[in-house]
């Protein structure tokens, strides 16, 4: 059953959908989260507080759905620098949907949007009916709402590294050796695009496989204190730690020599790991997990 509420608790996720002229598009979204199973508070009262000063009443975890039309006239009434601020202060995901004349008539705007709303922003073609369309939209749209999701990547050419953002602002540089690759001609970077949901990077490899780079594995490069609540997640003993390792090895069929050879670590190194005889770093987490084709979290859960 949907709630309503004027301000809702800012740990729950927030939807307004004031701005979509259609109240059956309205209703296919309505029925849209109740599938998907989200549960959520309906705000209408985004843009008026948005409009008026008052972002800092805004909840956080919130998702703005709109005609596109709607969103472009209420992007080009405002100061430039006072949406950005107020975008920044509030980080919500803004969804746009094309259905209209008047919203394919704004389509030009889309680019100048998206940069200036941080990349907060993401279109839905929508058609009547089309259910699955919307589902992706919506699931895409939610998913960005987290603070660890990946809202974009570039290739530098420069120094062949990856500039990855994330949903909370940080964002920075990444070489390849830092999430475990020692060649760095091993990955295509200038391939990488931001996976599904936002959950990492996919980039080809040099044979042209598909190779997924879990957000996690990256994030940690750039954030200490993350890097370090994973580790801290696992258990403090290190026997511990060594024997989950060595159980997911033996599960992918992979001998300590095979592992060496995939992921760079000295074969003593993986031994005294899984003997818990060595305090694993982050590095040496993403290399072993690397050369078993997993996430680096996976191996502590």
């Amino acid at each position: 059953m949907m709630v309503h509420h004027d301000i809702a608790p800012s740990n729950q996720l927030h939807v307004d959908v004031s701005r979509i002229g259609s109240s059956q598009v309205r209703n296919a979204l309505r029925d849209t989260f109740a599938h998907l199973g989200y549960r959520y508070f309906e705000f209408d009262a985004f843009w008026p507080l948005f409009s008026t000063g008052e972002a800092q009443r805004i909840p956080t975890n919130s998702l703005i759905c709109g005609d596109l039309s709607h969103i472009v006239r209420a992007y080009t009434s405002t100061q430039k620098h006072r949406w950005i601020a107020a975008i920044r202060e509030t980080r919500p995901h803004i969804l746009a949907f094309v259905r209209t004349k008047a919203d394919h008539f704004y389509a030009p705007w889309v680019d100048d949007l998206v940069r200036t709303s941080d990349l907060r922003v993401s279109v839905c073609r929508y058609s009547q009916g089309s259910r699955i369309s919307l589902a992706n939209c919506v699931n895409e749209a939610v998913s960005s709402l987290d603070p660890e999701s990946i809202l974009d990547v570039r290739y530098s050419r420069s120094d062949h590294s990856l500039w990855i953002a994330f949903g909370d602002g940080l964002s920075g540089s990444v070489q390849p050796r830092d999430i475990g690759f020692d060649d760095p001609l091993e990955l295509c970077l200038e391939t990488a695009t931001v996976a599904p949901y936002h959950s990492g990077v996919q980039v080809l490899d040099r044979g042209g496989d598909l190779v997924d780079i879990d957000g996690g594995s990256l994030r940690a490069v750039l954030d200490g204190a993350f890097a370090q609540k994973i580790l801290l997640q696992a258990e403090s003993s290190n026997r511990q730690i060594g024997e989950r390792l060595k159980g997911h090895r033996l599960t992918a069929g992979v001998t300590q020599v095979q592992l060496a050879e995939r992921s760079g670590l000295d074969q003593a190194i993986i031994s005294k790991l899984e003997r818990g005889k060595h305090q694993p770093r982050w590095d040496t987490i993403q290399r072993y997990a690397n050369g078993l084709g997993v996430a680096p979290e996976s191996l502590l859960a």
